[in-house]
């Protein structure tokens, strides 16, 4: 398996706060089962979440005690971009990474707000030849309110990752139910742990895990876990299913669904 969206590089973001921390989390991780992991970091523009240089030293520094310490597993590349209107500029200066310098990059929105620039920002990232994955929908006020806006943006040629721990109502019930939603509408390619430290938001998601295998069919499962990430690490176009629109459900249908279940 592969963790998509993992803060596991130290001193550059709200992530691990030290190498130490980044060892424990991926003993954790590959006590979970994975066998590679994206790192992920924040990048934010005009803030101290933008430090190219940085990431790519830490990030070689734990590769290099990853394989000193005879770990096996692998580490790529990456960042979990914050959605700005001058996104094109700063990739094409070099100040953000894509997921293991591929065509697909980790995007992040507002948790709140529902920017006037996102669905020109998809289509001009796609005229680039990159393709925007959406991390953790769920938890968007404005997929919350409305699936269908994330179906949008998927026609467009987005992809989406949803937290594991999303799946075990870490974050909430309105949440947890949201992405249990997207997931039986085929709005989903990829998983991550978004993973922060090794005592806090950990990569140790066995109960998510377990409540994703109940949820999916095992070809589904492999395609996410397996498949679809390692033509991100190949660099290869992803096929995906179609996604269905949401339709709200009304109270009484809601009602007898959960009681027959």
């Amino acid at each position: 398996m592969y963790d998509m969206h993992c803060h596991i590089l130290p001193g550059v973001d709200d992530g691990a706060d030290s190498f130490e921390t980044s060892i424990k989390m991926i003993k954790i991780s590959k006590k979970n089962g994975f066998k590679g992991i994206f790192a992920t970091p924040h990048y934010v523009d005009n803030t101290t979440y933008n430090n190219t240089k940085l990431i790519k030293e830490n990030f070689l520094k734990l590769k290099d005690k990853i394989k000193k310490q005879g770990i096996d597993i692998d580490i790529y590349i990456g960042n979990e971009v914050y959605v700005v209107p001058n996104l094109i500029k700063l990739f094409e200066k070099g100040f953000v990474y894509t997921l293991n310098n591929s065509r697909y990059m980790l995007i992040e929105f507002p948790m709140l707000d529902n920017p006037y620039f996102i669905e020109s920002l998809i289509y001009d990232l796609k005229v680039k030849g990159i393709v925007p994955i959406i991390a953790h929908p769920e938890r968007y006020k404005m997929i919350i309110s409305n699936p269908n806006v994330l179906f949008k943006f998927i026609k467009q040629g987005a992809l989406v990752q949803i937290n594991l721990p999303s799946l075990k109502g870490s974050y909430g019930p309105i949440i947890k139910d949201t992405a249990k939603i997207l997931i039986e509408h085929d709005m989903l390619h990829f998983i991550g742990t978004d993973a922060h430290s090794f005592n806090r938001r950990t990569p140790n998601v066995e109960k998510s895990l377990d409540e994703f295998k109940a949820i999916v069919s095992n070809d589904k499962f492999k395609k996410i876990l397996y498949e679809n990430p390692k033509a991100v690490i190949n660099d290869k176009e992803i096929k995906i299913s179609q996604p269905q629109k949401y339709i709200k459900e009304g109270k009484v249908a809601k009602f007898i669904r959960k009681y027959l279940k």
